[in-house]
């Protein structure tokens, strides 16, 4: 029965389990943590019922034995039944014949006994109830019938001695058999609780999952957002070709000022935006050629010059990666290649220092 025990609290802990509702709003920690139980539950439960399904078929196994067993020892009872009648029939006939005192002497006089020797005895014992009818035609000694009656007397004791143990052996089979089939009537109840409560626990694991997948995607999302909007990406791809800071200008060819960086790389190369913001120009300005200014908020903007075409308009929000515009040398440049500047609070920064 210890099985059919473990099953029972298997199913009251999974229960709990199960009580859990999918439909709360859990933080995704939590979900993780109910996600462990579910999964541990549903081992157990798993384990519960291959072990119930092992007792079932070692139960059916065993009833099959017992039933074989029952069958010799149900042929042996009746192989001692029927010579226990035969060994008290022997008994009856040898009753049945009792000269009196006169005949007895007589038969004594005349030597009418049957002269019979212990093998004799012995053969007339254990002989079958026809063979032992021979005797009836003859007269038998008071003691040698004496010790025939004690023979078949002893041999009736061991006979239903044999008999009581077979019986014994029987009745303790079929009250094996019975315990057997009401435990399989119980592991099979149970095991198709086990079946259901596996069913429900996979389909919460499957939903849990899937809020959990469905939380992870958000968080990233959430997280790919917040790097949008806070970091600045490389707006082109290309070599760097000029810094930020003090730099000899490849037009005057004297000493000035670079407010940004230079990356070059062939005309119609993608510019993309360096991060989420909102355009507040674009169009053609000076030296800067066809320009894109992007305002990031907190006084922060970027500006990618000597574009040779604007896919955006001002107004419009861009996303950190979108494609605002193609490289160029549109203004005082001396080649295609992207002028790009990170401004705070009015003034430039080193955009190399914040390019991740």
């Amino acid at each position: 029965m210890k099985y059919l025990k473990r099953i029972v609290a298997g199913l009251l802990v999974a229960g709990t389990i199960s009580g859990f509702s999918a439909q709360n709003v859990y933080a995704l920690e939590d979900k993780k943590a109910l996600l462990g139980n579910l999964t541990n539950e549903l081992e157990t439960v798993s384990v519960l019922r291959q072990e119930s399904e092992t007792q079932l078929e070692m139960n059916l196994k065993e009833i099959e034995k017992l039933n074989r067993d029952r069958e010799i020892y149900r042929i042996r009872a009746e192989y001692l039944r029927s010579n226990i009648e035969e060994t008290m029939k022997k008994g009856e006939m040898l009753d049945e014949k009792n000269p009196n005192i006169i005949q007895a002497a007589l038969l004594t006089l005349t030597n009418g006994y049957l002269e019979m020797e212990l093998a004799d005895i012995l053969i007339a014992i254990h002989s079958s109830a026809e063979e032992f009818e021979q005797y009836q035609e003859k007269e038998i000694r008071k003691d040698d019938k004496e010790a025939i009656r004690e023979g078949l007397q002893e041999k009736l004791s061991k006979l239903e001695e044999d008999l009581a143990q077979v019986e014994e052996i029987l009745s303790n089979g079929a009250s094996r058999s019975t315990e057997l089939l009401t435990f399989n009537g119980e592991l099979s109840v149970k095991i198709t609780e086990v079946e259901t409560q596996s069913e429900t626990l996979s389909a919460q694991k499957t939903k849990v999952e899937e809020e959990i997948r469905v939380e992870e995607e958000k968080r990233k999302q959430q997280e790919l957002e917040r790097k949008r909007a806070t970091t600045f990406i490389r707006p082109a791809s290309g070599r760097l070709t000029s810094g930020y800071g003090n730099r000899i200008h490849p037009v005057t060819r004297r000493r000035a000022f670079h407010a940004g960086i230079d990356i070059a790389n062939s005309r119609g190369t993608s510019i993309l935006a360096s991060r989420n913001g909102k355009v507040t120009f674009a169009g053609y300005k000076g030296t800067y050629g066809k320009l894109i200014i992007v305002n990031h908020g907190n006084g922060i903007e970027t500006a990618y010059a000597h574009l040779s075409s604007i896919n955006v308009k001002v107004g419009q929000s861009v996303t950190q990666g979108n494609v605002i515009g193609k490289m160029g040398s549109t203004g005082r440049s001396t080649g295609s290649h992207l002028h790009f500047e990170i401004r705070m609070g009015g003034s430039t920064v080193n955009p190399s220092k914040y390019i991740k």
